[in-house]
């Protein structure tokens, strides 16, 4: 009976708490590897650690979308499922996500602490990375990105690459800069080759 109870409980807590609709349909790219009751704890274990910093609208499709004007469009789980099922015990996971997420939140913080209107503080900070298009407009459109495409069905995104975590350069700070694309691109790609590979 008290299990029961507590399940009744814990189901009415997530459904107050939670306050939008969670689909659970597991992303595509990594159908293969995760169980549906594997990527639905690990959606469960997510929801709560991002609702501490943000309003989730919805998730769907391996991607926690936020609600409008918090800064932020949306987290995508597709790493962090990749990250999860790198670890054999399950028992694990929540600490994999925690950690996963803090590194996100960390580079949130560490973005904030930029100034955006100073191309100086943040060159430092470019790099790029390339996905394909589907991925890219699936998860919110190209809107708000600097971009540009250098192989077939593929984006270059400009990023920054942040402690703990890579973000994509908003549109809007890009503007500020009053640089031109082609030149902000080569200063990311010699950061990169400023790195050296173990």
């Amino acid at each position: 009976m008290r299990k029961i109870t507590l399940l009744l409980l814990v189901t009415i807590f997530q459904t107050l708490s939670y306050g939008q609709k969670i689909d659970y349909t597991i992303p595509s790219g990594v159908e293969n590897d995760i169980s549906k009751d594997d990527y639905k704890k690990i959606v469960d274990i997510a929801v709560p650690m991002v609702q501490k910093k943000y309003k989730i609208e919805f998730v769907k499709e391996g991607t926690i979308q936020l609600a409008k004007d918090q800064g932020m469009q949306a987290f995508n789980l597709d790493n962090l499922v990749l990250k999860c099922i790198e670890v054999k015990d399950k028992t694990l996971w929540k600490d994999v996500i925690q950690d996963h997420f803090n590194q996100i939140f960390t580079s949130i913080d560490e973005k904030k602490k930029i100034d955006p209107k100073n191309f100086e503080t943040v060159k430092k900070y470019l790099s790029i990375r390339i996905y394909p298009k589907e991925t890219v407009l699936q998860r919110g459109g190209i809107e708000t990105m600097v971009l540009k495409t250098d192989l077939e069905n593929t984006y270059t995104l400009l990023m920054l690459d942040l402690p703990g975590a890579f973000t994509n350069v908003d549109r809007k700070m890009f503007d500020l800069w009053k640089k031109d694309t082609l030149e902000v691109f080569k200063i990311a790609q010699a950061n990169i080759n400023k790195q050296t590979v173990e």
